[in-house]
């Protein structure tokens, strides 16, 4: 099951980068200037959303051949969410005095 969790969250990642990468000039515009914090455009900005693209796509194939025989495509959402949400929750220790649990978070 970690496994799948891992492969679902990068395929999560890789959308969110995707959507980063194409919105990124709209978000960070400065107001009253065509300045913005995109540094990728053109050719170089397709190209790594392409690399997002080919990661989620890629992730979300192992992920899929990864669930167990007979699996319905109706429950699809549902672990889905279920999931990208153990994902996200994981990422922060379950208790900050254990040592353990702090090592192997992501956030501290």
């Amino acid at each position: 099951p970690s496994c799948r969790r891992q492969n679902l969250g990068l395929v999560g990642v890789g959308l969110a980068g995707v959507l980063w990468v194409r919105f990124c000039a709209t978000i960070t515009k400065l107001p009253g200037t065509a300045l913005s914090h995109a540094s990728y455009t053109g050719n170089m900005g397709l190209a790594l959303m392409a690399a997002y693209a080919s990661t989620a796509a890629l992730s979300g194939a192992v992920w899929i051949k990864s669930l167990p025989t007979g699996t319905s495509i109706l429950s699809l959402p549902t672990r889905i969410t279920d999931g990208l949400s153990a994902y996200v929750c994981n990422l922060l220790p379950a208790d900050r005095n254990n040592p353990v649990n702090v090592k192997y978070s992501v956030l501290t």
